[in-house]
């Protein structure tokens, strides 16, 4: 009796092991999750300020050509990257040829681990057109396309009213109003990450073009996924009676990465 008594301990005690063994993998597997989700929610807070950053550097330079501007970084469990989309935004202005911009997206990307309210703008606006007195060209949007996303785009136009200039031709003056419109194509030359990495934004070039238009005219502009907004010169601050003077601005813009730092 002794021995099967020692025997069913030595059973017993296996078996409390065992049991204690897996307690204690289960009890640190969920104590790493945990560990981990709160290292990847920080992340994606950091995400949200440094894409702050980057449209706020992006601002500075918009309208220096040549310029650039350099923003280090580094993420255990988030990445930055970029969407291209292959469509365009069409700016149309009355009796002109559409001029397509293309929409591509600069990313950054969490796990799926990271929980909270997604689909809502964090800065920015989600009109397609606008005055520039009303705030920035860039929009930071957070979504859940699959992992978590914090992007920046540039899907509008940000217009000015000048105002109304006398023009002598020659022979007698006349008023026109004047209008600058500006829109920015992003896009990606180079990209490397490996967990820390330089980002580089730089102001490409800046096309300019100036053109006049007669009556009422309005500005278009159109995407396939948001349909169509329009503004016209009246609803702008000018006088139709007058003919225009628009100057038009296509910024292109960069962002690299460089790995490895």
């Amino acid at each position: 009796m002794k021995k099967r008594s020692a025997f069913s301990d030595v059973i017993s005690t296996m078996i409390l092991s065992s049991i204690l063994l897996t307690v204690m993998v289960v009890t640190t597997s969920l104590a790493n999750d945990i560990l981990k989700n709160e290292i990847v929610s920080a992340e994606f807070a950091t995400a949200k300020n440094l894409m702050k950053t980057i449209d706020s550097e992006m601002n500075s330079i918009l309208f220096n050509p040549g310029s650039t501007s350099a923003i280090k970084n580094s993420f255990a469990y988030s990445a930055p990257g970029y969407s291209t989309t292959g469509r365009v935004m069409n700016i149309t202005f009355t009796g002109k040829t559409p001029i397509p911009i293309k929409l591509n997206y600069f990313n950054i990307e969490s796990m799926p681990g990271v929980g909270g309210s997604f689909d809502y703008t964090l800065q920015g606006s989600d009109s397609l057109i606008m005055p520039s007195y009303e705030g920035t060209i860039g929009r930071i949007y957070i979504s859940k396309p699959y992992n978590w996303r914090v992007s920046l785009d540039y899907k509008r136009a940000l217009y000015t009213f000048t105002g109304i200039i006398d023009y002598f031709n020659g022979t007698q003056t006349t008023k026109w109003n004047t209008v600058e419109v500006f829109v920015v194509e992003m896009d990606f030359p180079k990209f490397e990450y490996t967990g820390s990495s330089i980002l580089i934004l730089k102001n490409e070039q800046i096309l300019s073009s100036t053109f006049s238009l007669t009556g009422n005219w309005s500005l278009t502009v159109s995407t396939v996924e948001d349909g169509s907004s329009n503004i016209s010169i009246s609803e702008i601050g000018g006088n139709p009676a007058n003919p225009s003077l628009i100057k038009f601005h296509k910024i292109y813009v960069s962002i690299s990465s460089m790995g490895g730092i």
